[in-house]
């Protein structure tokens, strides 16, 4: 493709699916590889006032550097203003268990792109995915299992990120650098097979490639038309969860009747329809309803996403948002305890284990080597969260301790957790955990009283 069909077609893209109006400033997310170095010089050409940013991840050694050295020396040759930041990976995915590296990078990027919009002045931040990473973003959905949502793709523009180059493909992208005679620098990690996106690219692809040769162009032509019907699909089943609604003045709760699904086929989806903008997955609306259908069912029944609680009861879904406080973590540091959110005494004993100062509920105890964790916190409870109850085999879902424990939402959700290295091991003032626990062998152990 010559640079000058190049720069048509992304100005066209831009200004009909990224309304971005041309005097706008943009941030570019700069890696130095072929992709986001396009971006810039397409952005550039189309007279856009773009601010570089680059995300030094230092997993690559050698290429690591290299890449932040390439990108340093093109936007001085270009005049265009850099940020540069370096990130610690792993120290982030320690104190945030269950990352993944690729998450982890991913989170990091997006929240220091959220500053630098506001330092910057800018519109929104334009990434360089392309074409051909949006055909494999359908395939990894595909492979977990998706819906229409996941068929489409990325957007072109979600939020404050904008996508110019989802027009184009790779080769697209490696012929305007060429007609252009502007470098980049290749991410080794690109060609092998460690990573399912890599997978997809490398192997999937290139055997579609051979033996459909306008295969891309197809799967590409698919995407898009099924994202006219996803349009069509928002706005018709969002008519039918809006008449769904119960009127109410009530700011803080949204009331649903769930009768009205019932007279359209798949009422399950139209229930995930209504509940994933608050955090609910397909699995937990198929609870939801199968709960609802359950005619024995008496009394409410409490469903939780990481941000809002759902509490069905008769025939309505009450949805409310879990207050901030339910989401606040707080880091331990038992040698300073009077800035945490509950009075805690702390104790270094020695053995023989006294069991009589102990109760397992406002007093607990446990082995040293609770504080050698590399990271313990306080936080509130969460749908999903389980313990190894001390005295017990295996473990429980504390929802189902608290269900025993007859409490009701509000006392649920004042509840503190003890966790320590993702564990929990403590429910402040109701019950403690098997981990940790002391035993003959333990050299000295902590005790915990919980002052009310």
């Amino acid at each position: 493709m010559k640079h000058d069909n190049f720069e048509n077609q992304v100005a066209q893209y831009v200004r009909e699916q990224c309304r971005l109006e041309p005097d706008a400033r943009l941030l570019v997310a700069l890696s130095g590889g072929a992709d986001s170095v396009a971006l810039l010089r397409v952005l550039l050409a189309l007279g856009y006032d773009c601010v570089a940013a680059h995300c030094n991840f230092h997993l690559r050694g050698d290429e690591s550097v290299r890449d932040e050295h390439f990108v340093r020396t093109l936007c001085q040759g270009l005049g265009v203003p850099l940020h540069v930041r370096d990130f610690d990976v792993e120290g982030y995915r320690s104190e945030h268990h269950g990352s993944s590296v690729e998450m982890a990078c991913r989170e990091l990027r997006y929240a220091w792109f959220s500053e630098l919009l506001d330092l910057d002045k800018c519109r929104c931040v334009a990434v360089a995915h392309h074409r051909d990473d949006n055909i494999e973003t359908m395939f990894l959905n595909m492979l977990r299992g998706t819906g229409i949502a996941g068929m489409v793709g990325m957007k072109p523009c979600h939020g404050r990120v904008v996508r110019p180059l989802l027009c184009v493909s790779r080769a697209d992208v490696e012929d305007y650098l060429g007609e252009i005679g502007q470098d980049y620098v290749t991410d080794s990690t690109n060609l092998t097979n460690d990573y399912r996106r890599n997978k997809v690219r490398n192997v999937l692809l290139n055997a579609i490639d051979s033996e459909f040769p306008q295969g891309r162009e197809r799967i590409a032509d698919t995407m898009a038309n099924l994202a006219q019907w996803r349009e069509l699909f928002d706005e018709l089943v969002g008519d039918v969860v809006e008449s769904c609604r119960v009127p109410q003045c009530d700011d803080e709760k949204v009331v649903y009747s769930l009768a009205p699904l019932n007279y359209y086929p798949h009422p399950k989806l139209l229930l995930h329809v209504m509940l994933s903008p608050y955090g609910f997955g397909m699995s937990q609306c198929e609870q939801i309803a199968a709960v609802a259908g359950d005619e024995n069912r008496s009394g409410k029944v409490h469903f939780y996403s990481s941000t809002n609680a759902a509490t069905l009861s008769s025939e309505q879904l009450i949805v409310e948002r879990l207050s901030d406080a339910q989401n606040v973590v707080v880091d331990v540091d038992f040698d300073n305890t009077s800035v945490l959110p509950v009075k805690l005494e702390v104790s270094r004993c020695e053995m023989p284990f006294d069991r009589s100062a102990v109760d397992g509920k406002c007093a607990v105890a446990f082995d040293s080597k609770l504080l050698s964790c590399s990271r313990v916190v306080l936080r509130h409870w969460r749908h999903g969260d389980r313990m190894r109850p001390y005295g017990m085999k295996g473990s429980r879902l504390l929802s189902d301790i608290f269900s025993d424990a007859h409490l009701t939402l509000a006392e649920k959700r004042r509840l503190w957790l003890l966790e320590a290295d993702g564990e929990i091991i403590w429910v402040v003032g109701m019950r403690a955990g098997a981990s940790f626990a002391v035993t003959e062998r333990s050299e000295w152990y902590v005790r915990l009283r919980y002052i009310q």
